[in-house]
């Protein structure tokens, strides 16, 4: 929180360019210490996917809701994915996963969701 607010951002944009988000993580040493400058981290991420998803469905449930973001993952083309109309975000949170079956997942709304894949990415567990 030593810089200005324009100074993080930039800094912040710098480390999202290039990818990766434990990159991002290091961008200032102050990120899993101060509140504040976790915020900030946190603040710029959310702006950034507002800004590259276009289905505000979409983004509400995309939108990190935990400190540090959960685990960023900064951009690599990754959002821009989102926009096609053949993706379909999936909150677990609002409606976990009720069944595997062969065909792909039955969640708890009683929706079956055929897949090719299916990616069990738990990111940090709590």
């Amino acid at each position: 929180m030593s810089v200005s607010a324009e100074e993080r951002d930039r800094r912040f944009q710098e480390s999202w360019d290039r990818g990766n988000g434990f990159r991002f993580l290091y961008t200032f040493g102050d990120l899993f210490t101060s509140l504040d400058a976790n915020l900030a981290a946190c603040d710029f991420i959310k702006r950034k996917i507002q800004q590259i998803v276009k289905d505000p469905e979409k983004q509400r449930k995309l939108l990190p809701t935990e400190l540090y973001c959960r685990r960023p993952l900064c951009d690599a083309g990754y959002y821009q994915v989102f926009n096609e109309d053949f993706v379909e975000v999936v909150s677990l949170r609002e409606t976990p996963i009720d069944t595997i079956t062969e065909k792909g997942v039955r969640t708890s709304d009683g929706i079956e969701r055929e897949l090719d894949v299916l990616i069990f990415a738990t990111g940090f567990g709590r």
